[in-house]
């Protein structure tokens, strides 16, 4: 039994089948504005996820470059003991950071640094070009308001200031604003960037000043001498009578000469002070008793005492005060004095520093002189008054 199939069944007459290729379906235009709308949505919320990231990672680098170039000027100021200006800090920053110049003046960004000095302070009594140089004489007063600010940014223009000094107003200003937000004076009004644009670095130079005081407490001695830094021992004489109050940057060596002879150094890393007595230097005031014009002894001293307990037994007396009375200040000032001489010669800690008896008294001598008759010398306590 035979039969025929409908020709769209794909039988050739001659019995053979017919394969006809699929048809093939593209990207109609409505499918292809879905996949850019989408794309648009996404890359609107990742790009600005992604920028800040990138802003972010800027930002760190910036203020570490900034700390670095702030360590690379003090560390330079302690070795050359020389401060730097607006002129020379970037040479001085490069021979420390190994970055040229231009990367010290520029950020990786290419936005111009600048470097700002508080015109208010000491840094401005010297010329631009003519940076600090410490001398054997130091400075007379402790360096003041002696402060730098290095600022940046790292986006959306260049900044509104230049280096150089700036007016304590503006200065504070910028000092004193805290870290991503915009200081609020009018020099930043029309600047179109934001605080967390700006990387502000500052720098106060005050803290590595200290102060050495020399005193010249032997009469007619013209050789208390020092040097600052290897200078000529005899180029300071402090004559006596004088007092040297200077101030120097942290790493000075001083040296001490007695009669131009080198007797000892240090290396100034705090306020410090010494005394010129019996010819010699030392860190505190001694006897002097072979001075030209030694302190009063013997009587004299003990008709020192005396006048000094009289005068404090007649001045007024505060009604607030802690003590009952004058008379029993004066007798434990009194009981101190009879017992240092056992504590500095028996018992330790005192065994390094012996009690020094002035020939012509001593401290009983004293003790009986000032209290006479007020003062029970079996008891070693205050007699009642009158």
């Amino acid at each position: 039994m035979s039969g025929s199939l409908p020709a769209e069944a794909g039988i050739c007459p001659g019995g053979t089948s017919e394969l006809r290729p699929a048809r093939s379906r593209g990207f109609t235009l409505l499918e292809m504005l879905g996949v850019v709308v989408i794309t648009a949505i996404l890359a609107a919320a990742v790009i600005p996820t992604v920028i800040r990231h990138i802003d972010q990672a800027a930002l760190t680098k910036e203020v570490n470059n900034m700390g670095a170039i702030s360590n690379a000027l003090v560390l330079q100021v302690l070795k050359s003991r020389t401060c730097f200006d607006q002129i020379s800090w970037s040479q001085v920053a490069a021979n420390w950071t190994m970055f040229p110049p231009s990367q010290i003046l520029t950020n990786n960004r290419n936005f111009p640094r600048a470097l700002l000095i508080d015109n208010s302070g000491w840094l401005t009594n010297f010329s631009a070009g003519s940076p600090y140089p410490q001398t054997p004489n130091g400075t007379p007063a402790l360096p003041y308001n002696a402060r730098y600010i290095i600022v940046s940014t790292i986006a959306t223009g260049h900044l509104p200031v230049g280096s150089g000094t700036l007016s304590s107003a503006f200065f504070n200003d910028i000092w004193n604003t805290p870290a991503g937000v915009k200081p609020s004076s009018s020099l930043w009004t029309s600047w179109t960037g934001s605080g967390q644009d700006l990387v502000v670095q500052r720098i106060n130079i005050q803290p590595l000043f200290y102060q050495l005081i020399l005193v010249n407490r032997d009469p007619g001695s013209t050789n208390a001498s020092f040097s600052i830094n290897g200078t000529s021992a005899t180029a300071i004489v402090v004559t006596n009578g004088n007092i040297w109050n200077s101030y120097y940057i942290a790493g000075s060596v001083l040296g001490l000469y007695s009669t131009n002879i080198f007797a000892t150094s240090y290396v100034l890393q705090r306020n410090i002070s010494f005394v010129y007595e019996n010819g010699a230097w030392g860190g505190q005031i001694m006897d002097c008793l072979t001075c030209t014009n030694p302190p009063p002894t013997g009587s004299n001293l003990v008709n020192n005492f005396t006048a000094a307990a009289s005068n404090f037994l007649n001045a007024a007396w505060y009604s607030t005060s802690k003590a009952d009375s004058q008379q029993v200040v004066l007798a434990d000032m009194a009981n101190f004095m009879l017992d240092y001489p056992m504590l500095a010669n028996t018992a330790p800690p005192f065994t390094m520093y012996t009690a020094k008896n002035v020939p012509g008294w001593e401290l009983d001598s004293i003790w009986n002189a000032i209290f006479n008759n007020n003062v029970d010398a079996d008891s070693r306590t205050m007699a009642p008054g009158p």
